[in-house]
């Protein structure tokens, strides 16, 4: 929202911390002033611990510490930790498909904030394997109808991805 001078951001996945650190280091690049707090959701306690230090050298580096919070947590069922509308962006990048995909994808959208930016990228076989997967996912971001019924065209959405 414009404006906003505090937003919720959760990279879901985080696993050694690369995501998160980009997202940071854009952030510091674009010179917002915006609080900033990230949680940082890992399964995985040591990868956790090691995301946590990489990604803290970077906002220490940029004397962001004022502006930019990482918060760990190291829990395997992450619907227990979203609250609904509470989030301004959800990023999960190559996580979600090791989970009930459709289940996590709820979870997500009702925690979103009305306006939330949902950022998935995932390389894993299975989506282009079973499209079906992501259908929910497009009918959420408004795809037409049209384009979803017409294979050829579905199928083509795939590279765009």
């Amino acid at each position: 929202e414009a404006g906003q001078d505090r937003f919720l951001v959760y990279d879901i996945g985080a696993g050694t911390g690369n995501t998160t650190a980009a997202f940071v280091e854009k952030i510091i690049e674009g010179g917002s002033n915006a609080k900033i707090t990230i949680c940082m959701v890992e399964q995985s306690a040591k990868l956790l611990d090691d995301a946590m230090l990489s990604v803290e050298k970077i906002i220490i580096g940029a004397n962001s510490q004022e502006k930019i919070f990482i918060e760990m947590a190291c829990e395997t069922d992450i619907n227990a930790l979203m609250k609904a509308k509470e989030m301004d962006i959800a990023i999960s990048n190559a996580a979600i498909h090791h989970n009930s995909f459709h289940l996590h994808l709820k979870a997500l959208f009702k925690s979103l904030k009305i306006g939330g930016i949902f950022i998935n990228g995932d390389w894993h076989d299975s989506i282009s394997e079973h499209p079906i997967r992501i259908l929910e996912l497009l009918k959420r971001l408004g795809t037409n109808q049209k384009l979803i019924r017409d294979p050829v065209i579905f199928n083509r959405t795939f590279d765009v991805f």
